[in-house]
Formats: C-alpha cells, structure tokens, sequence
C-alpha cells in the first residue's frame, strides 16, 4: 500500500486544492477525515447547521434522516466535496450547483441551474443552462465514497471515475452469532463475484484471516469502484484505472473508464458528456494520465471562500 498523505500544513485552502505541474485542474483526488471533525453539539450546533444551509432541501434532508452522528457527518462531508469539486472546477457559484444522481445512484453535475426554491441559495428563477462550455474538460465528473474514517472524492476531465475506499474491520464484521467469519468463509459467501484466480490471491495473502482480509478488501474495492464508474453493468475499465493510493489503513481505488460504456438507464448523465469518441491514441492518453495523490482536506476547506469568516463565527475552523 502506498504511503498516506503527507498531515495538513498551515497553507491556505486554495493551496491544498490545487493542482502541481503537469496535473489537470480537473483531475482531483481528495479525501476528508471526518472522525478528526468534531462539531460542538453535534448535528444540533451551530456549526452544523451553518454547513446544512449550504446543500439544497433535497440534500439537508439525506442527511438529517442518518441516525448516527458518525454517518451524518460523511454524508455532508461527501455533499460538501461534490459541490466543491463542482465549484472550483467550472467556477459555477457554489449556491447554484446542482447534483443530480444516475438510477445507479452515481452522482453528477447537472448542466442546468435550479429553479427558485431548489438550490441552496440561488436566486434563479427559471431553469437554464450555467455550466460554461470547458474545452479542457469536456466530460468533466466526479464520484465520491465513505467508509470509516474518510470521505474521498475523484474527479476526471475526460474518462469517466468511480472511486472507492475500504475501511480495515468492514468486510469481517461479527455476525448475529458473535463470531467473526474466517476469510475462506467470506470466499464461500461471495463466491459469485470473484474469479478463481482472485480467490487464489485472497488465499495467498497472509498467514492469518486479518492478512487475508486485507487482500479481499483491495479486491473488492477495486470492483466497487469499477462499478461505481460504469455503472451495474458497464464493461471492463480497457486500460485499467488509477492506482489505489492508502489513506492510512484505508484502500483507496480510483477506476477509470471509457465513455461508450457507460450504463446510465436514465439518459441524463451521459447528456453531460460532450465527447463520447476517442482514438486508441487518445484513449490511451486520458485512461494512462498520472493519477495525483490524494490531498487532505478540512471541513472548512470545503465551505466557500466568501462565507468562511462566517463559518468560524459558527464554530467552524478554517485553517
């Protein structure tokens, strides 16, 4: 497993979301620790509910209905990256930008602003277009995953992402019987969805079931995230995706894929894709780019510039 991400220094928001030569301003890779995030009274302060009023109605209310603290704070941290990403990536204001999600659930930026009464904050009082036309960035997506103790987000200028993160404990959790499956029992239960060979691996990896483990939840991340790209049942990433960078003990994987194959029952995602054809050359080029390293982000990374004075009146810290 690659090495973490180096601890956040003392440098501006915008330096720790930027890109470093020779990267593309729209291939990101972040990731926010929401277990080091602890807003005073929880989901009933005012630094959470500051946070809140940022998302629309439809997106407050996926995450005040989590009952946990734990899983309310993923669920605004990921809302808050998409719509960062979104933001910093077209220069869209961030009040107007609107997700919508594939019938997979996969999320994207829609490419026409909300009417009155369903953005955050917008004005808008008809629906039409705002996301300008970005030549460099032409199919520009993202996809976000939580598990554990982070909230990670890639984005794509061209090919289509899925990423996804694996926490360690998740995939050997105790059954109602209190025992802890070994990882040949894992293998019997999900014997459908790994090829022999994968199966080998699993076997292969360790002397002990946690060793095992470890080499089952690579696997397995790397189909949640070729999944989450393509779609249920999208074909095979062609050249292979990004590499799966650790966050500490976490998997991470990034999966890159081509835009012809692309499942998107609905329609509406692959509207948002102006180039659909690329030469083999061209292919090559987009899936093989240099996947950056994941940046570690804060909370108040997240929140826009303009209200972050704001923000620390809440409670927030912004650093």
């Amino acid at each position: 497993m690659v090495a973490p991400p180096p601890a956040r220094d003392a440098a501006a928001a915008e330096a720790s979301t930027s890109t470093a030569a020779g990267e593309h301003r729209a291939r990101l890779r972040w990731a926010v620790n929401t277990t080091r995030w602890t807003p005073r009274d929880d989901h009933d302060g005012d630094e959470f509910r500051f946070l809140l009023d940022l998302l629309p109605p439809n997106e407050r209310a996926d995450v005040v209905k989590m009952v946990h603290m734990a899983d309310k704070k993923r669920a605004i941290a990921s809302r808050l990256l998409q719509r960062m990403v979104c933001h910093r990536v077209t220069g869209v204001p961030h009040a107007d930008v609107t997700i919508k999600r594939t019938k997979g659930r996969k999320p994207f930026l829609s490419r026409e602003a909300p009417a009155r009464g369903d953005g955050a904050t917008t004005t808008n009082t008809t629906t039409v277009p705002t996301v300008p036309t970005m030549p460099d960035a032409r199919n520009f997506n993202f996809n976000v995953s939580h598990e554990g103790d982070f909230v990670v987000l890639a984005s794509e200028p061209d090919v289509v992402v899925g990423v996804d993160v694996a926490a360690p404990g998740q995939a050997r959790r105790r059954g109602k019987d209190g025992r802890t499956p070994t990882a040949e029992e894992m293998l019997r239960t999900f014997s459908s969805v790994f090829t022999e060979r994968e199966k080998d691996a699993v076997r292969a990896g360790g002397a002990t079931d946690d060793e095992r483990e470890t080499v089952f939840r690579q696997l397995w991340s790397l189909k949640e995230a070729l999944v989450k790209a393509m779609g249920p049942l999208g074909a095979s990433v062609g050249g292979g995706g990004g590499g799966p960078p650790g966050v500490g003990t976490h998997w991470v994987t990034v999966a890159r894929g081509p835009t012809r194959d692309v499942v998107d029952a609905n329609g509406e995602f692959l509207k948002t894709l102006a180039r659909m054809t690329f030469t083999a050359e061209e292919w090559v080029d987009a899936v093989d780019a240099p996947s950056p390293p994941f940046a570690l982000l804060t909370i108040g990374d997240l929140v826009p510039e303009a209200l972050r004075s704001a923000y620390e009146d809440a409670g927030g810290e912004v650093f």
